[in-house]
């Protein structure tokens, strides 16, 4: 998780696409030697033996470069926030960016993410403010309100230098989006004149939003080659090279533990509903087969992995 782009935020498949995005990004980390591996007790167990999101850099004068890789470092640690407090993860952020940054660096960091613990504070609402309805015209208009508001907010807390460093391609990728919904609600305009605004968008695109855009269908098109390898009796290690081939070998190597931690999900998933139906078919009351489902659940998943049981009840 954390702050993600207005429009994915509002839909499954953008949600999904979004998802592919950080995917992507993910895969597109330097080499393990810029990551480091989290060790007790600075983060929650939900992190542990997972490389670092984002970077923390400094520029020649010594001060701190302010750029997306450091919300997305920022963000890495807040998704702990259900399991750990807020001074907890702060800490381990601080902990981050004394390893990462001299001194003077390090400390206008903190300040930044100080500021930026107080812009997600006041973020839930702007949430609220969403429109009752999702129904053209009130959708567009609502977003759009939407999006000022959160841009009103930044400036609150973020100079405009600094909200374009964080959320610059976020800030494209909803501009775009609100642009292409414009033109799909305007009745005024023919199919014709429809598509010529839609290609001149297209065409305005700047290059690192058309590389965002299309991230997620490479990561789509890499796994569909790889289970079509799979299919045809490819070896993981035949995937791996693959993998490597299209990325690196450590994007690889981080798509292996990716693959070895849904297997190891899905394993348990399949014990735990197997155990459970036999627990069902018992002649236990209700309220002895509630407290053995739930100690199934406590011995095969966390209190974190719990939350997500409900898709497979």
């Amino acid at each position: 998780m954390n702050r993600r782009p207005l429009l994915f935020a509002l839909c499954a498949a953008a949600g999904l696409m979004l998802a592919l995005l950080s995917l992507w990004l993910w895969l597109r980390q330097d080499s393990p030697a810029s990551t480091l591996h989290l060790t007790p007790p600075t983060v929650a167990k939900s992190l542990l033996g997972t490389s670092v999101d984002g970077k923390a850099q400094q520029g020649s004068d010594g001060d701190l470069l302010v750029t997306a890789e450091l919300r997305r470092l920022f963000d890495y640690y807040l998704a702990s926030s259900g399991e750990q407090s807020l001074p907890a993860i702060s800490h381990a952020i601080g902990l981050a960016l004394d390893e990462r940054l001299a001194a003077r660096a390090a400390q206008q960091a903190r300040e930044l993410l100080r500021r930026y613990l107080l812009y997600k504070q006041a973020l839930p609402a702007l949430e609220q403010a969403l429109p009752g309805s999702l129904v053209a015209p009130s959708m567009l208009s609502g977003l759009q309100k939407k999006w000022q508001n959160m841009q009103h907010l930044r400036g609150q807390f973020f100079s405009a230098t600094e909200n374009r460093a964080l959320f610059g391609l976020d800030d494209d990728y909803d501009s775009d989006a609100l642009a292409r919904l414009a033109l799909n609600q305007d009745a005024s305009l023919t199919a014709e004149q429809r598509q010529l605004a839609l290609a001149r968008l297209d065409q305005a695109v700047s290059p690192a939003l058309r590389a965002a855009r299309e991230a997620p269908y490479q990561v789509l098109r890499m796994e569909q080659q790889a289970q079509q390898l799979r299919a045809q009796g490819g070896s993981e290690d035949e995937v791996y090279r693959l993998r490597a081939a299209s990325w690196s070998p450590e994007a690889a190597n981080r798509l292996a533990e990716l693959d070895r931690e849904t297997v190891d999900w899905q394993t348990r998933i399949h014990t735990y509903q197997e155990q459970r139906a036999q627990l069902r078919g018992t002649a236990d009351d209700s309220t002895a087969q509630q407290l053995s489902v739930q100690a199934l659940r406590d011995r095969y998943f966390t209190v974190l992995e719990q939350k997500r049981l409900s898709a497979y009840e």
